[in-house]
Order: C-alpha cells, then structure tokens, then sequence
C-alpha cells in the first residue's frame, strides 16, 4: 500500500524525501542510483525489512545520511569511517542482495529461537562470562543475541537461518535450540458512529465504568503499563496532553532498539485504548486510564506474526523494567516452555499479566497462549448487549470478560485502513476481538492499583473477578 510522506514518518527515522537530499548534497552519483532504483513507493518497505533483518546495516545507513545532511565526511561515532566510501558499499550490496519486488534474494528466512545454554545451575544476575558466551555464540552462526531472559540467564533468543539452527544444535556448549511457535494478533473490523465535532467516548470505555475513579481524579497515575504488541505511533495525538506523552518509553525486541515503533496498526490502537488521553481535541476519543505510564514493547512485525520466543523476551523486559500490569493482545494455539517461564516470572515478581483470549471461538477449548497459563488472566469478548462475541475463545481459563466487538482506537496509519472511522481525519479505526477486550482489563487493573497502591497482583486478580457482573 502506497503511503502518503505525512503517513511514513513512523516506518523509518528517515523519509524519502529527506533521504534523497542528503545522497544529493554529498554525492550526485550515487544519488542518480538511488533514484534509478528505489521509489516513494517503496522506499519505506525496504527500509522496513533491512531494519526487520540486518538491523546493523539499517541503523547505519540512518547515521550516514545524517552526517550526509550535516556535510560531514566520518561518522562522529566512528572517525575512521569514510561515509561517502561506506555509503558506495552498502549501494552496491544493496544492488546484488535486494529486490524492491521480492525483497533480499536468495537470502534464507531468519528465525527467531531460544537458546538453552548447557550450563547446570542459574548463577545470579547477568554475569560477563555467560553474556559474552552467549554473545559469541549467536555471532559464530551470523547471529545477534536480541535478549537474555533476566529469569534465567542461561536462557538467550536470537534469529538464525535453518542451516545454522542445525549446526548451533551440535555445539558443546549449547543445550538445545527451540523454533517456538507463531503467534498472531487478534483483530477484525466495523465502523460506529462518531462525533467529529465533540470528544468521543467509546461504549467500551463508558461499560468499564471508569468514571467514578474519574470523578476522584484517579486515572491510573503512576502505574507502568506495557503494552507488547507491534508496537506504538507515540506521536498520535491520543498520546498527548497539553504537550506531555503518556508515552514513557519501550524496547524494539525485534530490532534490538530502544524506538517500539509500530508498522503494522495493532499495538497503537490497544495504547490507546489504555491510555488515550482527556485532551479535549474534537473528534478524538478517551481511553480508562489517561494518568498511567505507558510502556510499549514491539514483538510482532508489520504483518502482525511473530515468535513466542520474542513475546517471552518482551515480558521479560517489562519484568525486569519494573512494569505493574502487562497487556497482551497476541497469542497462538501451541504452547510454550520459554513463554511460560516469562509469563510465571512476572507474576511471582509481581506483575499482573492479562492476556486475550483468542479469536477461535464458538467452540469450546479454544483459549489462547499465553491467556491459557495460570499466572495470566485470560480475557475474552464481549459486544454491546454483554452477550458473549461469537468469535471470542470459549474454556475454563477464561477469567473475565471485556468490551471487544466495534471498539474504537487511534489508527497508525497501515494496515486497517478499512477499519478507518469516516470523518476522522484518518485518525481513529474501529475493530472487533479479543484484543481490544484485553486493553480494558489492563486499564481498569491500574485504575484499581492507583486507587489502592499496596494492591499486589493476586488482590487485584481477585477485586477483577469478585466484582465483575456474572454473565
């Protein structure tokens, strides 16, 4: 889908536009080669899939085009760096490797994997010998290790190409190398009625009944709530307030960096449902708990997949990072043994793990991973009339039930443009799933947690369930 430049910004550090200025200034040849091979169109796809698979050479390319733009002829980090020399190189693997078309040619998928380390016993914190082992490891079989699980250090994910897969199998050192199952997000999409020239509540929020915790000023302050998903537009203006973000700051499990931004719609639109902010803007819409830090973890890429073996990492950054509650609005049919772990240790440290459910409904059974784990809080969908959505997974590991047919959100501006709500300015989307109801659970936990501050996790779990209507 062709992207108007406003609607690309958050793909890449870098537009098109500002791209070809700064080949144009430092070097008119290798400008003429860019605009011979790469276009508007998809410029941002490709920037997209280097940073998704060679996330060295993506953050590269940015820091040459801004000392491009800054006429500078080294990097200011690497001084013995040639920018006009290295920039020639990159082109010219870039012209044998990639086709704007198919994509890298002949380059074998990486997948993500959890590799055990052949180590007997935990050892306590994150040691440089185990770090720079594991370190070496992933590098010796054209890897990167992405993450160490902080609940076991002998436990690292990393991408690899099947043959290396095989090949790490057969290292002494290495205990076992697990492809995980696949994951998927939770959507489907309607549009509502709106109101373009007033503030907009939806019937999602108003049925959670946040307004007597608003009517006490309560709106979450104070409670870190990460959101692990596709990520985040943190420049969606249901994040802002009188020039102030809710958006505190968040890890990029699939890039190895600190910027979560959301390529794919999922992960913007759950934030806000979460924490869109009372900003009085006309036509924008109120989230349950406007007062939270909000957090956001990107583990799934811009067709809305990923690996258990990146969600387990992304909880356990939101454990180790110190998180309240964690939203999660993905899942899959098969379990998880790393997945698991992640999932128990942020409960017993105290975190409040809510999950959906799943889309696999009428039949029974049908309960998601991580949603189906103990230590997770497994929420399923309802609509307007609180009958339970026909789509929405059924079993007895389902604890609460939320708002999750034609909900209402901010749209980053991918792939539910016809979920888009007409007249909104292309701003706001509406949708149908579990993963919309999850957000409202999360929401309202911290709403409970700001009212009562030395809440812990169980309490909460328990005032969620002992209070909510039976259905």
């Amino acid at each position: 889908m062709l992207l108007p430049e406003e609607k690309c910004e958050s793909r890449t550090e870098l537009n098109f536009h500002q791209f070809l200025r700064a080949l144009k200034q430092a070097d008119k040849t290798l400008y003429n080669l860019a605009v011979r091979k790469i276009n508007h169109k998809n410029f941002h796809l490709m920037m997209a899939e280097i940073g998704l698979q060679k996330p060295e050479v993506y953050d590269e390319i940015v820091k040459l085009i801004k000392a491009m733009e800054a006429g500078e002829t080294t990097t200011r980090n690497s001084p013995e760096t040639d920018v006009l020399g290295r920039a020639w190189e990159i082109a010219r693997d870039l012209v044998k490797t990639y086709d704007c078309a198919q994509g890298f040619l002949d380059a074998p998928k990486k997948i993500p994997v959890t590799v055990y380390l052949k180590i007997p016993e935990v050892v306590i914190g994150l040691p440089k010998e185990i770090m720079a082992m594991s370190n070496n490891l992933a590098r010796d079989y054209d890897g990167r290790r992405k993450w160490t699980m902080g609940f076991d250090n002998r436990v690292f994910v990393t991408d690899l190409e099947p043959a290396a897969i095989e090949e790490m199998r057969k290292n002494p050192l290495v205990e076992k190398v697990v492809i995980e199952p696949e994951a998927h997000i939770m959507m489907a999409g309607e549009i509502p009625t709106y109101n373009p020239s007033g503030v907009n509540t939806d019937w999602g929020v108003s049925r959670i009944n946040p307004i007597f915790a608003w009517a006490k000023e309560i709106y979450g302050q104070g409670i870190k709530v990460c959101v692990i998903d596709t990520g985040i537009k943190k420049e969606h203006e249901c994040f802002w307030k009188n020039g102030v973000s809710v958006y505190k700051g968040g890890y990029n499990i699939l890039g190895g960096n600190d910027n979560p931004a959301d390529d794919h719609d999922h992960g913007t639109y759950c934030c806000s449902i979460v924490a869109a902010q009372h900003n009085a803007i006309a036509g924008s819409y109120r989230g349950i708990a406007p007062g939270i830090e909000l957090y956001a973890v990107k583990v799934m890429d811009s067709k809305g997949s990923g690996s258990f073996a990146n969600i387990a990492a992304g909880i356990d950054w939101a454990r180790t990072h110190g998180m309240d509650i964690l939203s999660l609005s993905v899942g899959g049919p098969q379990s998880s043994d790393v997945l698991k772990a992640a999932c128990d240790a942020a409960w017993y440290a105290g975190c409040l793990v809510v999950a959906s459910a799943g889309n696999s409904g009428p039949d029974p059974n049908t309960v998601d991973y991580p949603a189906k784990y103990a230590s997770v809080i497994a929420v399923a969908a309802v609509d307007v009339d609180e009958i339970v959505a026909d789509f929405s997974s059924r079993g007895e590991e389902v604890e609460l039930s939320a708002p999750g047919k034609k909900i209402t959100g901010a749209w980053a501006g991918f792939t539910y443009s016809d979920y888009v709500v007409p007249g909104s300015g292309n701003r706001y989307m509406t949708a149908s799933g579990t993963s919309a109801a999850c957000p409202h659970v999360s929401a309202a936990a911290a709403l409970i947690k700001n009212w009562y501050p030395l809440a812990t996790n169980i309490e909460i779990r328990l005032w969620l369930k002992d209070y909510a209507r039976d259905l």
